[in-house]
C-alpha cells in the first residue's frame, strides 16, 4: 500500500526580513528562515543473510566452518524517515563613505540536517526501502564577502573578496555492497571474505554490515582587484589581479561495528578502509582587456590572462597491511614512494602514502571583432582560449594529469529577430604524458 502524501502537519516554514536605515549613509538588511520538510520514504522491515564462507587461500584468521548469519533492520525501520530541517540567514551592510566610495560587507549561513534515504526499492513497494543504518547528512556552511567600490579621478576601482567554509558529515547505509561482497566471496577461487571477520578467540563478528562515515571540510578564499577606464573613452580598458585558494579536508571511512583489530586501519577503530587527505588548489592571475572603437561601426576587443596554478594532495588512503591489500598501509615506507613509516599523524593516520603536487602556468586569450552593418544587422567573430588546471593521482608512482585546454572560433551574424552562427571548437587534454584532441 503506497504511503499517503505528506500532509500539512508534516511541513513547517517560517521566514522574514527587515531593512534598517542606520543613518543617511548606512543601512542594514537581515534575513532569516526555517524550513521543515516531512519525510515520504518508508524504511520497511527487511533482512539480509550472509554466508560468511571461508576462502581457501585467504590470509589472516579465516579458519573454521562457514557461519551463515541473518541480520534484520528492525531497530531502524520506520515510516517517513527522510525528513529535512533547514535554517539560515543573511546579513548585509552598505556604507556610503562619500559620493565616490561604497563598502558592502555581507554574510550568508545555513545549517541543514537530512535524515534517512531519498531512494526507494521498487521490489519493496512504492516509496519503500530497507536500510540497515540510519542515514544522515549534516551540511553547515557560511560565506562572507566584502566589496569596495570607488573612483580615483575618473577611473573605477573595484575590490571583491570572500571567505567560504562548509562542513559536511554523512552516514550512508552500505549494506547492499556488503551483500555483494559476501556473494563474491562464495565464488570458486575466491581468496578473500569481506563479511567473515574473526576475533582473536576464533569467534566471528556478530554483524559484518558496512556503512560509510564521511566528513568533508571545504574552504575557499578569493581576492580580486580591478581598475576600469571611463566608459566614454574611445579606447577603454580593464586590468586586474586575482588570487584564490580552495581546500577540501577529506575523511571517508568504510566501517563495520565491533570490527576486530586485525582488519582495522591503524588508529581508526571499526574502519576497514580509510581515505583521509587534504587537497589544496591555488590560483594566481593577472589580466587585462581592451576595447577600441576603430570607427562608429567597427570595434575590436581583446584580452589576455596570465595565470599560475599549484595543486597539492596529501594524506593517507587504503586498507591496513593485512597481507591482502597492495595499497594503504602496504605503501608505508615502500622504496621509491613518497612515504615514510615514521611520519605518523596522531589520532588518525598510520602514515602518509600520498604527497603530490602539480604546478602549471599559461595564458588565455580573447579577441572579438564587431561590425554594425546597419541598425538591424551586425556581424562579429570571436577567438578565445580556455584552460582547466591539471591535478594529482593519489597512487604513488602514477603521474599527475595535465590541464585541459580549449580553443574556440565563432562567427555570428545577427539580424533583428534571427541569429546565424558557426562555432569551431578544439579541445586538448593530457593524462600521464599523453595528449589528445577533438574538434567539432
Amino acid at each position: 500500500m503506497p504511503p499517503t502524501p505528506p500532509t500539512r502537519e508534516h511541513w513547517r516554514r517560517f521566514e522574514g526580513y527587515v531593512n534598517i536605515p542606520l543613518n543617511d549613509s548606512m543601512a542594514v538588511r537581515l534575513v532569516g528562515y526555517f524550513d521543515h520538510e516531512g519525510g515520504y520514504i518508508n524504511n520497511v522491515l527487511g533482512s539480509n543473510t550472509y554466508e560468511r564462507g571461508v576462502p581457501g587461500t585467504a590470509p589472516g584468521p579465516f579458519t573454521g566452518p562457514d557461519v551463515p548469519l541473518t541480520v534484520s533492520n528492525a531497530s531502524v525501520a520506520q515510516q517517513r524517515f527522510n525528513d529535512v530541517d533547514t535554517y539560515g540567514g543573511r546579513g548585509a551592510l552598505k556604507i556610503d563613505l562619500n559620493d565616490h566610495w561604497t563598502i558592502t560587507p555581507q554574510v550568508l549561513w545555513q545549517s541543514q540536517r537530512a535524515n534517512g534515504d531519498f531512494l526507494y526499492e521498487p521490489a519493496k513497494g512504492y516509496l519503500n526501502t530497507s536500510d540497515f543504518f540510519e542515514g544522515l547528512n549534516e551540511d553547515k556552511w557560511y560565506q562572507s564577502a566584502l566589496t569596495v567600490e570607488g573612483k580615483v579621478a575618473n577611473f573605477d576601482i573595484l575590490y571583491s573578496g570572500g571567505w567560504f567554509e562548509r562542513n559536511v558529515h554523512n552516514i550512508v547505509d552500505y549494506s547492499g555492497y556488503t551483500v555483494g561482497y559476501d556473494a563474491k566471496s562464495q565464488l570458486p577461487g575466491a581468496s578473500y571474505s569481506a563479511t567473515r571477520y574473526a576475533n582473536p578467540d576464533g569467534s566471528v563478528t556478530t554483524d559484518p554490515t558496512q556503512f560509510t562515515n564521511n566528513h568533508d571540510k571545504y574552504t575557499k578564499m578569493s581576492h580580486e582587484l580591478r581598475i576600469t577606464s571611463p566608459a566614454d573613452f574611445r579606447l577603454r580598458g580593464t586590468a586586474g589581479l586575482f588570487y584564490q585558494r580552495q581546500s577540501d579536508d577529506i575523511r571517508a571511512a568504510f566501517q563495520a561495528n565491533n570490527l576486530p583489530t586485525y582488519y582495522t586501519v591503524d588508529g581508526s577503530p571499526d574502519t576497514i578502509y580509510l581515505t583521509q587527505q587534504t587537497r589544496v588548489d591555488r590560483d594566481y592571475a593577472v589580466f587585462t582587456n581592451l576595447d577600441f572603437d576603430v570607427t562608429d561601426k567597427f570595434k575590436i576587443s581583446g584580452g589576455i590572462r596570465k595565470f599560475w596554478v599549484e595543486n597539492t594532495l596529501y594524506g593517507f588512503f587504503g586498507f591496513n597491511d593485512d597481507g591482502y591489500s597492495k595499497n594503504g598501509e602496504a605503501l608505508c615506507g615502500a622504496s621509491g614512494d613518497p612515504v615514510s613509516a615514521a611520519t605518523i599523524i596522531p589520532n588518525y593516520l598510520p602514515c602518509i602514502n600520498t604527497n603530490k603536487k602539480v604546478v602549471e602556468d599559461g595564458e588565455t586569450h580573447k579577441i572579438i571583432l564587431t561590425y554594425q552593418v546597419d541598425p538591424d544587422r551586425m556581424v562579429y567573430g570571436t577567438y578565445s582560449t580556455g584552460f582547466r588546471p591539471g591535478g594529482n593521482n593519489r597512487l604513488a608512482g602514477v603521474a599527475s594529469y595535465g590541464a585541459d585546454t580549449l580553443t574556440t572560433w565563432r562567427w555570428d551574424g545577427k539580424r533583428r529577430g534571427s541569429i546565424i552562427a558557426c562555432v569551431i571548437t578544439a579541445r586538448c587534454f593530457s593524462s600521464a604524458g599523453k595528449t589528445f584532441s577533438s574538434a567539432s
